[in-house]
């Protein structure tokens, strides 16, 4: 049996959420108004890269999916994961047990509980920047941060109070306006 895990985040790092990130609510918002975001799961895009990155560590490594997408999502994304060709051994999805746990610390106990069952994490793939250096941080596994997407203007202030130690101001090669780089 394989005891070495790759962790890996889903939205963002492994499907495209760009095409729903306008249904996106504001960090902190209720549960309920996240329903219209996660519902829309289903046509996201795969991201390719990551998706061949996954197919090839599979051979040598466990896959473990963990992400902040609910529970009730499961069929929808267990379909989506199949029709992309996505392996992975087990799926951790978002429960109501989890509430009110940031993105970010839900992660490191999903890390923890595989180390208590004998599992022998070693890396993490995540999109987020935010939840990449919590991780880090914390010395609990190396993060590859994939696609840090959640490129804002700095006039679009969602979510920086929430998380400053994450954003980085970086030049827009394409208009040079700038742009901070964060979480929608």
């Amino acid at each position: 049996m394989k005891t070495r895990v790759i962790c890996v985040d889903l939205d963002g790092t492994l499907s495209d959420e760009n095409e729903r990130r306008h249904l996106r609510p504001a960090a902190g918002s209720p549960l309920s108004l996240w329903a219209n975001f996660h519902e829309a799961c289903g046509q996201d895009r795969p991201l390719l890269s990551v998706v061949i990155l996954i197919q090839a560590l599979a051979t040598d490594f466990q896959i473990h999916i963990i992400s902040g997408r609910w529970e009730k999502m499961r069929p929808t994304t267990e379909a989506w994961l199949a029709r992309h060709h996505v392996p992975y051994d087990a799926l951790r999805l978002y429960t109501p047990a989890d509430t009110p746990a940031k993105n970010y610390t839900y992660k490191v106990c999903y890390v923890e509980q595989l180390r208590a069952q004998g599992l022998n994490p070693i890396l993490f793939i995540e999109n987020e920047p935010i939840t990449a250096q919590y991780i880090e941080e914390r010395g609990i596994l190396p993060v590859l941060c994939v696609q840090p997407g959640y490129i804002v203007t700095t006039d679009t202030p969602q979510h920086a109070s929430d998380m400053p130690d994450a954003y980085r101001a970086c030049p827009d090669r394409l208009s040079g306006t700038k742009q901070t780089i964060g979480r929608y």
